[in-house]
C-alpha cells in the first residue's frame, strides 16, 4: 500500500512539474503538426539539451548547428539580395505552434527572394518569432528575433533563412496587425488578416553575415543557409511584452535555442567592419 501511495506522489509530481510545457506523451496527438512537435520544448527534460534524444539526433551530433555567435565575420564583397512582392499582396494566415505563431500567405503567391550571383529562386514560406533572439551580434542578445523560412524552387533540400533582430524602441505600426491577431488555440481554425508585402516588414538596411547552418528547432536539419540582417527592427516595450505575454499562456518563458559551436565555420559579411 504504502509503494503504491509513493508511486501516485511520484506520478503527480512529475506532472505537475510539467504543466505549462510540451509533454513527451503528447507527441501522439494528431490534427496538425503543433500537436506533433510538443514532444519538445525549451526546459527541463523536453529542453534543447535533450533535443537529440528526444525526437532529432542531428541536434546533439550535428556539425553546423544555428544559432551562433557572431563574432569577427570576414568581409566579402557578398552577392545582394532582391525581394520579389507579390502583387496585390493576398491576406496572410496566423498558426498557433505553441512556442511561436507562424505567419504564411493564404494562397501561396509567388514572393521570393534572388541572389545577384545565382539564378535559383527562393520562395518564401512562413516567418515566425523567437523571444528573446537566438543569434547573438558583437555579443548582444536581443529582445526578439524574427526569421523567414525560403525555399529552392527547384530543390525543396536548400533553405535560406532571412533573420532580423528586434530590439526596443519606437511603436512599429507594421507589425501591429499581427499582434493584435495572435492566435489563442493550437490547432485550431486559424485567423486571417489583410497585410501588406511581407518583405516590408524588414529593415531598411539590409546588408547582411551568412553562413551555413540549420534549423533551430527540431529536427534541426542542417540545410538552412542563414542570412542575418545588419538591421535592426524596433518594437515598443509594449509590443514585445504583448508577445511575451502570448508565450506565457502558451506555457513558454523563452523560446531560444542556446548558442551552438561554430566548428570552425566561417561568417562571412558585407558590412564593413
Amino acid at each position: 500500500m504504502k509503494r503504491t501511495l509513493f508511486v501516485m506522489l511520484a506520478a503527480l509530481a512529475l506532472l505537475g512539474s510539467s504543466v505549462g510545457e510540451p509533454r513527451i506523451s503528447d507527441v501522439k496527438a494528431t490534427a496538425c503538426e503543433a500537436c506533433g512537435q510538443r514532444i519538445w520544448s525549451y526546459t527541463g527534460s523536453t529542453g534543447p539539451d535533450y533535443w537529440g534524444s528526444l525526437c532529432a539526433p542531428v541536434c546533439a551530433s550535428g556539425t553546423r548547428q544555428s544559432p551562433i555567435a557572431i563574432v569577427d565575420p570576414q568581409y566579402r564583397a557578398l552577392p545582394t539580395i532582391s525581394y520579389h512582392r507579390y502583387s496585390p499582396s493576398p491576406a496572410l494566415r496566423l498558426t498557433n505552434y505553441g512556442f511561436t505563431p507562424k505567419i504564411s500567405y493564404v494562397n501561396n503567391p509567388q514572393a521570393y527572394i534572388r541572389f545577384s550571383n545565382s539564378s535559383a529562386l527562393y520562395r518564401f514560406g512562413e516567418l515566425h518569432f523567437h523571444s528573446p533572439s537566438e543569434h547573438n551580434l558583437d555579443k548582444r542578445l536581443y529582445d526578439m528575433e524574427m526569421h523567414m523560412v525560403h525555399t529552392d524552387a527547384s530543390n525543396a533540400n536548400n533553405n535560406v533563412a532571412i533573420a532580423v533582430l528586434i530590439k526596443e524602441g519606437a511603436h512599429n505600426i507594421k507589425f501591429a496587425p499581427i499582434l493584435s491577431n495572435l492566435p489563442p488555440n493550437r490547432c485550431q481554425p486559424t485567423p486571417t488578416i489583410p497585410y501588406q508585402n511581407v518583405y516590408d516588414l524588414l529593415p531598411s538596411d539590409r546588408r547582411y553575415y551568412t553562413y551555413p547552418g540549420s534549423l533551430t528547432t527540431p529536427d534541426c536539419t542542417e540545410n538552412v543557409r542563414f542570412v542575418v540582417l545588419n538591421g535592426v527592427i524596433e518594437l515598443s516595450r509594449a509590443q514585445i511584452d504583448t508577445f511575451r505575454n502570448y508565450l506565457v499562456t502558451q506555457g513558454f518563458q523563452n523560446t531560444n535555442r542556446p548558442l551552438q559551436d561554430i566548428r570552425g565555420r566561417v561568417v562571412e559579411t558585407n558590412v564593413p567592419r
